[in-house]
């Protein structure tokens, strides 16, 4: 059972590593830091790469926020293999570390929080298997290739539609996440798979494919699911061009970390090392009834960008 503390025994000041803020994913990411920090009378350091591949500019602002000053780092990992070396120095200057949404290689940190990327990949397939009958013709826009995220939505839908020879791969690509990128991709697998019954996306390449969809007037004929939606996804899910999003609540798994690490720092006993929260489908059947606080941050927030001051 997962138990968020009282209080914080003093103002502790955590420094954040995220690859980006671009997107709403990580904008919801960072409300939960930031209100969950807020909300313990602590301080965030909040700081963010450009690009799931930018992965100097994200070692290069960790060893910053360590030369700064921080009780704590909380690090989404932009590489597994990567950031090993600089989260294993920030160990080393006796600054705890506290991993996000995705993991690295070094099995030093403290605690970590983030959804079950294999299960949710999984989830999906068990989905489509059951909306096709276990018939289908699938493309797959998956994300950046090298990902350890990614890799694991991947391989979760995969072993998931294994056993169903009638279930087709036609093909699957790997690009940025990026809406402009989603739709033209989509528009290319549109012309070289006349007969796609299915897709699946990540984050928001499923407002891409959605959009070309709408544009080549098939959403009746292809259906789209997707993982990591967010409120942009609402609309494509009213309108019958998004079928299926699944999402974890990002605002709780942020607050879990922001609350595993004030424990740890506090010196309770038996916090937990890993915490894992559950996953939604969200589907124009529930759309109106799920707890949207748990899931983005209130419309028009923005991201707290550290100026060093």
């Amino acid at each position: 059972d997962f138990t968020p503390p009282e209080k914080a025994n003093r103002p502790y000041t955590f420094g954040v590593s995220l690859p980006l803020v671009k997107n709403p994913y990580w904008v919801n990411i960072s409300y939960g830091i930031w209100s969950e920090v807020k909300s313990l009378g602590c301080n965030a350091r909040i700081l963010a790469a450009s690009s799931y591949d930018d992965l100097p500019t994200q070692i290069n602002q960790i060893e910053n926020l360590v030369q700064g000053g921080i009780d704590g780092l909380i690090i989404a990992p932009i590489s597994f293999v990567g950031t090993a070396a600089v989260v294993n120095e920030t160990i080393n200057t006796g600054v705890p570390v506290f991993v996000l949404a995705q993991t690295t290689k070094s099995d030093r940190v403290s605690a970590i929080a983030l959804a079950n990327d294999y299960k949710l990949g999984y989830d999906l397939g068990q989905w489509l298997i059951k909306d096709s009958n276990a018939k289908a013709n699938v493309v797959m826009l998956s994300g950046p290739t090298g990902i350890t995220w990614t890799s694991l939505l991947s391989k979760g839908f995969k072993a998931a539609v294994k056993g169903y020879p009638d279930i087709k791969i036609l093909d699957e690509r790997w690009t940025d996440i990026d809406v402009p990128l989603g739709q033209n991709t989509m528009e290319n697998l549109l012309q070289a798979y006349p007969n796609i019954t299915h897709v699946t996306a990540v984050d928001v390449l499923g407002h891409g494919a959605a959009n070309a969809l709408i544009a080549a007037q098939k959403t009746d004929k292809i259906t789209l699911g997707m993982v990591y939606a967010s409120a942009e996804t609402f609309p494509y899910i009213r309108n019958g061009a998004v079928d299926i999003g699944f999402s974890e609540p990002t605002v709780i798994l942020a607050r879990m970390i922001v609350d595993l690490a004030v424990r740890t720092l506090n010196g309770e006993d038996n916090v937990p090392y890993i915490v894992h929260p559950a996953s939604v489908g969200l589907t124009k059947k529930n759309l109106d009834s799920v707890d949207k606080t748990n899931f983005f941050a209130p419309s028009g927030w923005r991201v707290p960008i550290f100026s060093g001051k």
